[in-house]
């Protein structure tokens, strides 16, 4: 449950601890955090809090130590405008309690209680994630030996999965968890983005677009097979140390491709008009600074901040 983050050492109970967030804001006394974190201040108070990391702009995980229970937990705390997503994850946690978490490869849930308006969804601690696993090594690429066990523990816990038909939808290397960064044994998590096959509708756009399945890009039918192929992603990521899809506006590439090769002639997309789709002319990533890297002249430059070379 880490990111790459910076550190701030601080006091929490008389202890010195490491607090992670991202340089948004940094804390500037015992309970003051930046504002998330604020209406929770009560709950930090009856927690020992042992690594504090902010993801994102709505979910965040602590590692804490319960004051009266003395057990290392992580919890992750579901914002209240996340209300209905994290009633749908909980529903999934529940689910998952018919397997083994240990013989499944798939992380503890230990339990679920509510702080005011927020979820709070309680965890087993691991170690680090196979993207930071990966990050650290001076070597970043697994060898073929390594990638072997990590795949076989992976399917155990696809299969898993799919014996009580469900799918995670967001299978990539943040998700997948060692257990111990000295052996090579790994854990599924994060489930906010799971559903049951009975749930799937067609057209439907999940998973991350880096590790997203052909069928799900196409807008097709699609069952538990997509998390196979985001493995699979996640595989040559392992190999290569590279998303083996990166984002390059693929969406709208795929949407010209499928006007082009429209059965029906009179229906197929013309010249004129595929000169005017937003794969050619970019005006839906124009208005985004973030697509910037995306952008390009007729001629292949590359846009960049400074103005192109004449």
């Amino acid at each position: 449950f880490k990111i790459r983050t910076s550190g701030v050492k601080k006091k929490v109970r008389g202890e010195e601890n490491t607090l992670k967030t991202t340089n948004l804001q940094t804390a500037k006394h015992k309970y003051k955090l930046f504002p998330p974190f604020r209406r929770f201040r009560e709950m930090l108070k009856r927690l020992k809090v042992f690594n504090l990391t902010f993801v994102g702009s709505i979910r965040y995980f602590f590692f804490t130590i319960p004051v009266n229970l003395k057990e290392l937990v992580a919890i992750k705390i579901i914002d209240k405008y996340q209300m209905k997503a994290g009633k749908s994850e909980i529903r999934v946690m529940d689910h998952l309690r018919q397997l083994d978490p240990d013989k499944n490869n798939l992380v503890r849930f230990n339990e679920h209680f509510r702080y005011k308006r927020s979820h709070c969804l309680s965890f087993e601690i691991l170690d680090i994630s196979l993207f930071d696993y990966i990050a650290g090594r001076r070597c970043k690429s697994l060898t073929l030996m390594e990638i072997r066990v990590i795949t076989q523990q992976m399917l155990v816990a696809l299969d898993a999965l799919k014996s009580i038909g469900l799918v995670h939808g967001d299978i990539k290397p943040d998700n997948i968890m060692l257990v111990d960064r000295s052996s090579l044994n790994v854990k599924l998590i994060d489930f906010g983005l799971a559903f049951q096959t009975s749930q799937i509708k067609k057209g439907w756009l999940v998973q991350n677009p880096s590790y997203r399945a052909f069928e799900v890009m196409l807008g097709l039918s699609f069952n538990e097979g997509i998390d196979m192929w985001s493995l699979g992603c996640v595989l040559g990521f392992l190999h290569i140390d590279n998303d083996l899809l990166k984002v390059e506006d693929v969406q709208s590439f795929i949407d010209l491709l499928k006007k082009m090769f429209e059965l029906d002639p009179q229906k197929r997309i013309s010249p004129a008009e595929a000169l005017g789709h937003n794969f050619i002319t970019m005006k839906h990533l124009s208005g985004n600074p973030d697509n910037s890297s995306l952008l390009v002249f007729p001629r292949g430059t590359l846009v960049s901040s400074r103005s192109p070379t004449k």
